[in-house]
């Protein structure tokens, strides 16, 4: 049912909404001026206005805490190459559909091919785990879809594999 259609429908009466009228919904440049008054209110008190306390307390380390733990993957896709990651790093490589990727750490000397997992929601990936040891080499993979249409294509960007900084836990 096209917009012009539903502009030719009566009236409703539970809820009340009258053809042409507001609907409750939020408009969006009163939306937009909203968050402005609450981003200029948050620069001149110092701190996040509409902070929510429960969620800050889960999210940010408290002072006297130590910091929170990092995540220990790393994401990969064509609208992030990542130049290069942590050793002892899983790289985490998603796509939209079925693939297999060949993968090297030692420039092509030997080579892994690993399929990708799926998911419930149609998402499939391949997790890379670096070593320790593995810290100067540098990653690179091609994929080949398994579903049409079918693809080969080389990581235009190898990643490599550097060592963690002193401390990094």
């Amino acid at each position: 049912m096209g917009s012009r259609s539903l502009r030719r429908l009566p009236d409703l009466p539970d809820p009340p909404f009258v053809t042409g009228g507001p609907t409750g919904s939020a408009m969006p440049l009163a939306w937009a001026h909203a968050e402005y008054i609450k981003l200029v209110r948050s620069a001149s008190n110092g701190q996040v206005f509409n902070d929510l306390k429960v969620v800050a307390d889960r999210y940010q380390s408290q002072p006297g805490q130590a910091p929170r733990a990092r995540s220990n993957i790393e994401i990969w896709n064509f609208n992030r190459p990542l130049p290069a990651i942590l050793a002892a790093t899983t790289i985490r490589i998603p796509m939209a559909a079925p693939f297999r990727l060949r993968w090297t750490i030692d420039d092509c000397a030997t080579s892994e091919d690993s399929e990708a997992t799926a998911t419930a929601v149609g998402i499939y990936y391949v997790d890379l785990v670096t070593q320790a040891d593995e810290a100067g080499s540098s990653l690179a993979f091609t994929f080949r879809l398994l579903a049409p249409p079918l693809l080969v294509s080389d990581a235009s960007h190898p990643t490599r594999i550097v060592e963690p900084p002193v401390g990094h836990g």
